[in-house]
């Protein structure tokens, strides 16, 4: 006589094979290993990526102000020994009278 709608239609693949342990089972959604493995680690490659990200910034800052710091100090020096150049030079070129 009739027989029922899901006997005539069956699933093929894996929701067959599921099917056949439970005919009233409800597969709401199917996905892989990988892609549970994926989802799951979804939050902590995220939160990677972010820490990446201001490890990187801190170290460009960290390099710009070791530079910054690095250049004013080999200024100050330079202008330092300048000083001294123009000073041994004028000492050579016309040195102190001495006093005997």
């Amino acid at each position: 006589m009739w027989r029922p709608l899901r006997d005539l239609l069956r699933p093929a693949g894996p929701d067959a094979e599921l099917a056949g342990v439970d005919p009233d089972l409800e597969i709401r959604r199917m996905e892989t290993l990988d892609e549970s493995v994926a989802a799951a680690l979804r939050r902590e490659r995220m939160l990677t990526a972010l820490l990446s990200l201001f490890a990187t910034v801190t170290l460009l800052l960290t390099a710009v102000g070791l530079y910054g710091t690095t250049a004013y100090a080999v200024a100050r020096r330079t202008a330092e020994i300048r000083r001294a150049h123009r000073l041994h030079r004028l000492r050579t070129i016309d040195p102190p009278p001495l006093h005997l």
